[in-house]
């Protein structure tokens, strides 16, 4: 069975954030896990809808039963980041941390 990793990701579906969640989910992958990102649901999330807080919604369902929570280098430092760390410490869930060098190892190209 693949571990679950949670992708921590800002709470937005701007493009830019949308790029890096397809980025950082085929780095996942490619790791052998199983990526769990509430963000690649934007796209049928109804438009009638805040999809901002949809997507919170939807994290805050699936984090707990995460085996691992990976905060990639670009992302450590934001008020979203903290608060998951906060809450997978909390639970005692491990929070990996990502460097770039790594996600450039295996994905190729650069991080943004």
């Amino acid at each position: 069975m693949r571990k679950k990793v949670y992708i921590c990701l800002p709470d937005s579906v701007e493009p830019g954030v949308l790029k890096k969640a397809s980025r950082y989910t085929r780095y996942a992958l490619l790791c052998g896990t199983a990526p769990v990102v509430p963000h690649l649901f934007a796209p049928f999330i109804d438009e009638s809808l805040k999809k901002e807080d949809v997507i919170i919604e939807i994290g805050q369902s699936l984090l707990w039963f995460c085996d691992e929570l990976w905060v990639f280098e670009d992302e450590r430092y934001s008020d979203n980041a903290a608060e998951k760390v906060r809450f997978c410490e909390s639970l005692r869930i491990p929070v990996v941390q990502i460097k770039n060098t790594k996600l450039e190892r295996i994905l190729g190209g650069t991080s943004t």
